[in-house]
């Protein structure tokens, strides 16, 4: 009976302190100043309820203590303009390209204008140190744990200087990466989450040609789901110009037709998705098509330096192509190799082909294969080279006409470059250092091309080449979506489908 007493009393005194926890709105609180409030309202029962947890404490009474306590975003009664703005922004965080669900446990309903004020401050706390350091581990797909920034550092960065909401949109976007593709395209997809109605629903739009009625009307209701259009809209011109609007904003050809798909100063960027390649060196820029892998043979993100080229290269077939694609070809007709200008070769010797017999080979290729210089060999008449893990190269092609193409995948993983040889000599007019310049100038260059010799020439500066995949860009002030031809995005879609993105 006795220990029965105890427990009960452990039990009274324990539900009491919880209970006890101060309220800073109650009544007998009215009269204390609003820092003392906020003092009061960093008591983890009472800012739990609404998603600030222990972690978010400790940063928020290390920041607070450095102020005394005084407020952000509030007054003695409820949130400033400022802070009923950045409530406004923070609900919807995939503006700033952080999906909504990374701060999921934020309760905004349940909260009053003290709590709102905490909420403020943590989730901008939180965002600035995701859109500087990312949401995603590099090079994996595992979710990077929430963090806090310094507190100096954060302190720096929300002073904001304008009370308009683009203005402090913009400076949010500025805690990015410094990057000025990356500030284009984070500026350009706020623009565009103000302006276009988000709207992930697909459509199987027929081709005019093969179902003229269906394609009308599919057209139309993919048009008005986007936001293209409105749903009283009849006038064909509008509905002409709003899907030439679609296909412009998703890296198509606007041609208003229903049809098939058909950081140093000195570098190279190519988007892999964009099928183009540009040159940057200092003041000078110049854009180049490019032919990309196919998706069964694709072209790997990576970054290298370029020190030299080559010109009339010989071409080293690949293992994986000899096995899949050479091996069939010596079956079926030995004069292969003579047609298409290969040696074949083993232990370094030269062998002649027609005396192998290569239907006793199975799924392996067990000699070395060679293409001689020429204008028929696979690289064309130049190939860049920078040191990579995946035996890639940036090169010529004999096969002009595909640049034509929009969709241009068709490489075994290499990227074959439009009009190469301007790449090159833009290359070499700016190969300087040290006051001296690159022994083979542009005339030098097209001798040695007319001599057709296979011949390396070293830059004195190496050029930075980036390859990368990005299947959103900006483009003219406005974001243009792409095919995304390897479905790499789909994991991470996947991801961010998830009900919650934090740890």
């Amino acid at each position: 009976m006795k220990r029965l007493i105890y427990f009960s009393l452990l039990l009274f005194i324990l539900i009491s302190c919880k209970n006890n926890s101060v309220d800073p709105l109650a009544e007998e609180n009215k009269k204390l100043p609003i820092n003392e409030k906020i003092k009061l309202s960093l008591a983890p029962d009472y800012i739990d309820s609404i998603g600030i947890h222990d972690e978010n404490v400790t940063f928020l009474n290390s920041l607070y203590s450095t102020r005394d306590y005084r407020p952000f975003w509030i007054n003695d009664s409820c949130l400033t303009k400022d802070g009923k703005l950045l409530e406004e922004l923070l609900k919807n965080t995939l503006q700033f390209s952080i999906p909504d669900q990374r701060y999921s446990h934020f309760n905004w309903e349940k909260a009053n204008f003290l709590q709102k004020e905490l909420m403020i401050t943590s989730k901008l706390a939180l965002l600035s140190e995701d859109l500087s350091n990312g949401i995603f581990e590099k090079d994996t797909f595992a979710i990077r744990v929430s963090s806090f920034p310094e507190i100096v550092d954060f302190i720096t960065r929300i002073n904001f200087k304008s009370s308009n909401k683009n203005e402090i949109s913009h400076q949010i976007i500025n805690w990015g990466p410094k990057d000025s593709n990356y500030l284009k395209l984070a500026i350009n997809l706020y623009d565009f989450c103000q302006q276009q109605k988000i709207d992930t629903t697909t459509f199987d739009v027929p081709t005019l040609k093969s179902d003229t009625i269906n394609c009308q009307i599919k057209l139309k209701e993919a048009l008005i789901s986007k936001g293209f259009i409105k749903s009283e809209t009849i006038d064909s011109i509008v509905i002409v110009n709003a899907l030439k609007k679609f296909q412009s904003q998703n890296g198509l050809d606007a041609d208003g037709k229903v049809g098939l798909f058909e950081y140093s100063e000195r570098n190279i960027r190519i988007n892999i998705p964009e099928y183009m390649l540009f040159l940057s060196l200092d003041s000078i820029k110049e854009q180049h098509r490019i032919i990309v892998g196919k998706t069964e043979t694709r072209t790997p993100e990576l970054q290298a330096k370029i020190n030299r080229f080559v010109l009339f290269p010989y071409w080293t077939v690949p293992q994986s192509i000899k096995n899949k694609e050479m091996l069939a070809e010596a079956q079926n007709n030995v004069s292969y190799f003579k047609r298409n200008n290969l040696k074949v070769f083993k232990n370094e010797v030269e062998v002649d082909p027609t005396t192998i017999n290569w239907h006793k080979y199975k799924n392996t290729f067990p000699f070395k294969v060679r293409q001689e210089f020429g204008p028929k060999n696979s690289l064309g008449i130049i190939k860049y080279e920078f040191n990579n893990p995946y035996g890639v190269y940036l090169h010529d092609t004999p096969s002009k006409g595909l640049f034509s193409k929009d969709i241009r995948s068709f490489s075994h993983g290499c990227m074959r470059c439009q009009d190469p040889i301007q790449l090159a000599k833009t290359i070499l007019i700016n190969d300087c250092k040290n006051g001296n310049c690159n022994k083979i100038d542009t005339l030098q260059l097209d001798s040695l091309i007319l001599l057709g010799q296979n011949k390396t020439v070293h830059l004195l500066n190496t050029i930075q080449i980036n390859v990368e995949y990005k299947s959103v860009i900006s483009r003219d002030d406005q974001l243009v979506f792409l095919i995304d031809i390897y479905d790499k995005d789909e994991k991470y879609i996947q991801l961010l489908k998830r009900k919650t993105l934090h740890n």
